[in-house]
């Protein structure tokens, strides 16, 4: 049966902007980049301890000290600029997004093609967004607020998980980190 003629059963507009652009390249590098992040912040964390056993009256503590901060407070950069780039190629009139869920694929607006959910690599979701991505260069963002249809994200979460054999997974960040999900991040890591 086509996706013409098969029934929807959900729908989601997403309407691009800078700050989701950003947002959604910071994910794909906690998710995609989890080891190499975990290098920087390692490596940007020892700068600041050397810095301040040398101590801070000393030039070399300082030097190394602010070095540590400067990496640590800018582990993002990388990510901004990619957004920065995709938004130049757009020529500042981003593309708003239409997503049309099925009951084993999606389709969306930019593509012919559709997307089966055993294909996807990865499904997460944070507090306003769920992120589907079918390799770590391309994925979709997708406002939880905005999907339509019987049962809206929880159904939609369902679905999801039945059609690709597993759970979305709830990113954690250093804010929203209990110890409880800090113990199951460190398992996903050690694997």
């Amino acid at each position: 049966m086509s996706s013409q003629t098969e029934r929807t059963f959900f729908t989601a507009k997403m309407p691009y902007t800078e700050e989701t652009l950003q947002r959604f390249t910071i994910m794909q590098f906690n998710l995609y980049r989890r080891r190499q992040k975990l290098l920087i912040q390692a490596a940007a964390f020892a700068m600041i301890v050397a810095g301040l056993l040398f101590g801070l009256q000393d030039w070399k503590g300082v030097l190394l000290a602010l070095a540590g901060c400067v990496i640590l407070t800018n582990i993002f950069i990388v990510p901004k600029q990619i957004a920065r780039q995709v938004i130049s190629r757009f020529n500042g009139h981003l593309p708003v997004l239409e997503f049309r869920f099925y009951r084993d694929h999606l389709n969306v607006s930019a593509s012919d093609m559709p997307v089966y959910y055993a294909s996807l690599d990865r499904m997460e979701e944070d507090k306003d967004y769920l992120y589907l991505f079918l390799s770590a260069e391309t994925g979709y963002m997708i406002p939880k607020a905005a999907i339509r249809g019987n049962g809206g994200y929880p159904a939609l979460a369902e679905l999801l998980e039945a059609g690709a054999g597993r759970r979305v997974h709830r990113y954690v960040s250093l804010t929203t980190a209990s110890l409880r999900t800090i113990l199951e991040e460190l398992q996903i890591l050690s694997k």
